[in-house]
């Protein structure tokens, strides 16, 4: 297993409810969890965030941590993260910049106070076309409401975040086949309690 956690995906609703007791899901009406879920991907049942750790059969899953409190009958939704290596053309890992805050304001006492919502940066020296193409998947127009797993600079550690993706702006320098110095940044980071 890769130690470079930069993931990305989607949010979708599918069919059926759950309900969970310790780290059990348990569907109902009509789940798919076969063709729905993978090990790794989210599940998210009222307001918690899961991690799927394994997929039994089509109404049974195993997330790594229990949901607290237990759920019944919620309405399911799943985040296909996937790791960038992992997507149908692999994406080299980025260079992550992990922004805390959007700006700081200088107080009174000659200190600063960090002001707006996260953001990361990933960074590209150079990222051939196909990758491109695969990226631009997951935002088609100028930005797009994704999941991310992405490096805290601080902490060297990853996390799990909704975001918005935002294409670059302008003109994307462009050298046989390939993007250089491109740069792909997520704005808005809200971090995701999955449990761990």
């Amino acid at each position: 297993m890769t130690s470079q956690l930069y993931e990305i995906g989607i949010a979708s609703s599918v069919n059926g409810t759950a309900t969970s007791t310790g780290t059990a899901v348990v569907g109902s009406g009509g789940t798919a969890f076969l063709a729905d879920f993978s090990p790794g991907y989210l599940i998210k049942l009222s307001t918690q965030y899961r991690v799927v750790e394994s997929v039994t059969d089509n109404a049974n899953l195993v997330v790594t941590e229990a949901f607290s409190p237990n759920v019944s009958g919620e309405a399911i939704t799943r985040v296909n993260l996937k790791n960038l290596e992992d997507l149908s053309t692999a994406v080299m890992f980025p260079k992550g910049d992990f922004l805390p805050w959007q700006q700081a304001i200088p107080l009174g006492s000659g200190k600063s106070r960090g002001a707006g919502k996260p953001s990361a940066v990933w960074h590209y020296d150079f990222l051939p076309l196909a990758m491109r193409t695969v990226l631009r998947a997951f935002c088609t127009g100028k930005s797009a409401d994704v999941f991310i797993r992405t490096l805290i600079n601080d902490a060297d550690a990853f996390e799990y975040f909704s975001a918005v993706m935002m294409w670059p702006d302008g003109k994307e320098d462009k050298q046989a086949g390939r993007r250089l110095n491109f740069n792909i940044e997520h704005k808005f980071l809200i971090a995701l309690d999955i449990g761990d």
